[in-house]
């Protein structure tokens, strides 16, 4: 008889197909769903495909993350006694096979970020999965509503076509085009203006599509994108798109669809883009990696700079981090680094080409002094040059609040019970935390006292000053109240760069995307108010505001000159600047840290309660703390770890919810991400519903 007629005697079985699928959906859960695979998909649906599945009465997206013939669900809640649970069939594949090698990457990466961050899966899945289209044509996302913002229009900058001159490259630049031409990872820190680097990125993708390979370039805000994207695309017009999660929903999802089907290998964006579904990836860019713009304030509280690095290494790309005042995070980890061509020795300007940078004392004048007589002088002499002049205070408004004179007490948000910042030119009253506004009332509501006063100092205040002192100037405003829009900052910043305006005022976002062309003077009004901020963070915080306006001062052909108002003028933020050395600065901020058991050379995880009820928020972190210490008895892995709190946050009440929070510290990461998740597991068991929210924050920028 023929052997074909005995299928057992076949050597090469086929391999049965699979009948169960684990599901992922992007919700806050730590488990994947079982479902059935229809007979139509089971040869098409593979392990990191997208699909549509029933859950509840809604139908979602979701990952398949496993496959298999048998079920392995050996639960039984919600299944009565002696009864089989009924599964439900997965609805839809939304796959094809274009782009199904970025879909298991961005799986891998999802996975590595809940991991990370101790976030649940399912909630890391929303930043890896596209919109998708409903019957009736319309799209929802799996994240927060999309906003239907209209792009800006790009900045018009010219951009200098000639490659980099040999002394223009870092001394890593060989070794960072043999890892592009090699496809593997490689990290730089490149330390130079932002006009030298984007330069330089230009030269670095031409290699990269030289190599058939795609990049991913990330800006912190939208204008630096726009900027980026525009000379980008000037070279490759019909390779670059920008994404961002401003754009309309059906822009979106088109934009997406097209970069998972690899035709577009250049994708520009901000903190989100660094999910964006690029396959065959050769480098991945960060500009101004030290902006906290790249932190993620939602859970997951991932750190783009941090995802990128985790893609890079996955992905076997190189990966480039620019700043001119890298954060510390990026100089500690290039620092310790065993090649030394990671680390670009410019750090130290030279002389010709670094502004003249001097610090005021402000101990030698009365209280209260606005602007001190050498920063007067020097924008007379300035105007008189017809030299731009720009100001810098780091407050918008025209006071931070309003003080009754009578009682003492200050306007606060009902919500958040913080001061309200005084806008004149309004006639209102706004909360910086939860954007609440409110008509400027007449008397104080405490004692009816019409004795209310200004306290402090903001961009109006400053402005109103200068009108009085020079009241023949130009002058315009750049803050989030004046420009409100990116079109209508953009037009504020194309005045002063054409010459139409004599002096701008402005928060950092005078700092913000194209650096002006010439800028004859920067004045930074009160450059103490970031240092005396209660957080670990604060010396750093203002040195980068302090390294941007040092760094617009040499946008033009000369450079200009810096004037810092302050009365520490002996601290390292500052004697770092004047001097040109950064490295003075890093290496004594390092050196607290270390003392101090703060990142970058130990990890720090913000643990933190919010509810309705005082009481029960504060209970709920007192259990959460009791937990960890228990826990810390019990493994001698953990007693590393050092536990602080629980106290209130700042600020302690936030949109009519009251805030406590704990702070775990480990020179390991892994002792303290440890503790926390065998306290969340712990905690999960005894929680019941009670309207409180936990909140994990993994390397936080504030606390």
């Amino acid at each position: 008889m023929d052997s074909t007629s005995h299928p057992s005697s076949d050597p090469h079985p086929l391999t049965p197909q699979p009948v169960f699928a684990d599901v992922v959906v992007p919700r806050r859960l730590t488990t994947a769903f079982t479902y059935v695979i229809p007979d139509r998909l089971r040869e098409r649906v593979q392990v990191g495909s997208r699909v549509r599945v029933p859950l509840g009465p809604a139908t979602v997206q979701g990952l398949i993350v496993s496959l298999s013939h048998t079920s392995l669900w050996e639960g039984t809640c919600g299944i009565r006694k002696g009864a089989r649970p009924a599964f439900r069939e997965i609805a839809e594949l939304l796959d094809d096979e274009r782009g199904f090698e970025a879909d298991r990457a961005l799986l891998e990466l999802a996975k590595q970020v809940s991991e990370h961050y101790l976030t649940p899966l399912g909630q890391c899945l929303r930043l890896i999965l596209p919109p998708i289209r409903h019957s009736r044509g319309s799209l929802s996302f799996p994240t927060t509503v999309i906003a239907d913002t209209k792009a800006p229009a790009a900045p018009s900058v010219h951009v200098s076509s000639a490659p980099l001159m040999n002394g223009e490259r870092p001394p890593w630049w060989t070794t960072f085009l043999d890892a592009l031409n090699r496809s593997t990872h490689e990290a730089f820190l490149w330390t130079v203006p932002s006009a030298h680097r984007r330069k330089g990125l230009l030269e670095a993708l031409a290699t990269v599509r030289a190599c058939g390979r795609s990049a991913l370039i990330l800006a912190p805000d939208l204008a630096t994108a726009q900027l980026m994207f525009s000379e980008i695309q000037a070279r490759w017009p019909n390779e670059a798109v920008l994404l961002y999660g401003g754009l309309k929903a059906a822009v979106y999802a088109e934009t997406w669809q097209r970069i998972r089907a690899g035709g577009a290998p250049l994708v520009v964006g901000t903190r989100s883009t660094v999910f964006a579904p690029v396959a065959d990836l050769g480098l991945i860019w960060i500009d101004d990696e030290q902006d906290e713009l790249f932190k993620e304030e939602q859970a997951p509280h991932y750190h783009a700079r941090e995802v990128a690095w985790m893609r890079a290494r996955q992905q076997s790309s190189v990966l480039v981090l620019g700043s001119a005042s890298p954060s510390l995070e990026a100089w500690w980890a290039f620092s310790q680094k065993s090649q030394p061509l990671a680390l670009n020795s410019s750090h130290r300007q030279d002389t010709a080409s670094r502004p003249i940078v001097q610090l005021i004392d402000l101990r030698a004048y009365p209280p209260g002094t606005l602007l001190t007589e050498p920063l007067v002088t020097a924008i007379r002499d300035c105007l008189a040059r017809r030299a731009g002049v720009l100001l810098f205070v780091n407050r918008k408004g025209f006071a931070s609040a309003l003080l009754c004179r009578e009682c003492g007490g200050s306007l606060s948000c009902e919500s958040c019970r913080v001061p309200l910042t005084y806008f004149r030119q309004a006639a209102r009253l706004l909360c910086r935390w939860c954007g609440a506004t409110t008509a400027l009332p007449e008397v104080c509501p405490a004692c009816q006292s019409t004795k209310l006063e200004p306290i402090g100092t903001g961009t109006e205040r400053l402005e109103e000053h200068i009108r009085r002192l020079f009241p023949d100037i130009r002058i315009a405003r750049l803050d989030r109240e004046a420009a409100q829009t990116s079109a209508r900052a953009e037009a504020v910043r194309r005045l002063f760069a054409l010459g139409e305006l004599d002096l701008l005022i402005g928060t950092k976002l005078l700092f913000t995307g194209p650096p002006p062309p010439a800028v004859g003077l920067i004045g930074i009004i009160y450059a103490d108010a970031l240092l005396h901020r209660p957080d670990f963070r604060a010396a750093e915080r203002t040195f980068h505001a302090m390294a941007r306006a040092v760094e617009a001062a040499v946008s033009g052909p000369t450079p200009g000159q810096v004037l810092i108002q302050t009365a520490l003028p002996s601290h390292h933020v500052y004697a770092a600047l004047a001097t040109g050395d950064l490295s003075r600065f890093y290496d004594q901020e390092l050196a607290f840290r270390q003392v101090l058991n703060y990142p970058p050379q130990a990890c720090v995880i913000r643990l933190s309660v919010a509810g309705p009820q005082e009481a029960e928020a504060q209970g709920l972190a007192e259990r959460w703390a009791e937990t960890i210490r228990q826990l810390q008895l019990k493994q001698d892995a953990l007693r590393p770890v050092t536990l602080l709190g629980p106290m209130p946050a700042v600020p302690p009440y936030l949109r009519k919810r009251y805030r406590w929070q704990l702070l775990v510290k480990a020179e390991q990461r892994e002792a303290a991400c440890l503790a926390v998740r065998l306290s969340l597991d712990e905690l999960q068991k005894k929680r019941r519903k009670s309207g409180l929210k936990l909140d994990v924050t993994v390397d936080p920028l504030e606390i």
